[in-house]
């Protein structure tokens, strides 16, 4: 299901993310985030949502083309239906914790700065160098 979903990643992959980014990309960052809600607006992620695969499909207005996708903490426990990326600044590798970033199936958009535990793999989401 990667090619669907996308791969999953876990903290401790995050300084090797810009090395699989296609050239001209990279990972979205806290900033990128932020300018995300701020122009689509907290409770609108489906314009980011693709069309297919979603419970509730969203519309994709903008282009966003995010899939439904999962997390998992060490493959014994795993969380469907929302689009989860984690970030590449801002670890705290001496609290175990990285920022996340979530399309949620409820049409809502979160940042999460220190959201999750480094053990959690998530899909990791890039964005085209301005």
């Amino acid at each position: 299901n990667g090619r669907k979903y996308g791969l999953l990643y876990n903290g401790y992959c995050r300084t090797y993310l810009n090395e699989i980014c296609p050239d001209g990309w990279r990972v979205l960052n806290g900033n990128d985030c932020q300018y995300i809600i701020d122009f689509v607006g907290q409770n609108n992620g489906a314009k980011l949502r693709t069309i297919d695969y979603w419970a509730t499909p969203g519309n994709n207005e903008l282009g966003f083309s995010a899939p439904p996708s999962s997390a998992t903490d060490t493959g014994s426990n795993w969380f469907f239906t929302e689009t989860f990326c984690y970030l590449q600044g801002d670890i705290d590798i001496g609290q175990g914790q990285i920022d996340v970033f979530a399309i949620l199936g409820n049409n809502n958009i979160a940042f999460y700065p220190n959201g999750s535990s480094m053990w959690i793999s998530m899909p990791v989401r890039f964005c085209k160098d301005a």
